[in-house]
């Protein structure tokens, strides 16, 4: 792969080819777009901007049944937001597909998106944050 990173771009400058720094930029970037992603799925479940009848909304316990017994997706990840919504990934145990669902703190769950192809990462805490 030479000195290219992930997504193509060129390694930072000092980095070189060692795989610590390219751990260490490969971690930045997964937080970065994990919580890209997370502020993006709780505005959009905030802002409704998604219109209703395209989104599936039940009681979290009958959604996290329905997606077990329908498509054998039971949750692998999640967390809060700040308001207090329950971000869940559910996923087949091949990460064949997924599914993300947002509950509220009233147990109000609805699928917010879906896909194929779910991939656990390794995740390895960094010695110390990057500096800006």
């Amino acid at each position: 792969m030479g000195n290219t990173s992930v997504c193509g771009a060129e390694p930072a400058a000092g980095t070189g080819t060692n795989p610590e720094d390219q751990d260490s930029q490969m971690i930045q970037i997964i937080r970065n777009a994990t919580m890209t992603f997370l502020v993006a799925a709780a505005a959009l479940g905030a802002s409704g901007v998604a219109a209703e009848s395209e989104m599936r909304c039940s009681q979290h316990g009958k959604i996290i049944g329905q997606f077990a017994n329908v498509y054998k997706e039971i949750p692998v990840a999640g967390g809060l937001t700040e308001d207090g919504r329950l971000v869940e990934v559910l996923s087949t145990g091949d990460g064949k597909t997924w599914t993300i669902i947002i509950s509220k703190p009233n147990g109000e769950t609805c699928v917010m998106m879906a896909g194929e192809g779910w991939q656990k990462l390794k995740f390895k805490p960094a010695a110390e944050e990057p500096k800006a």
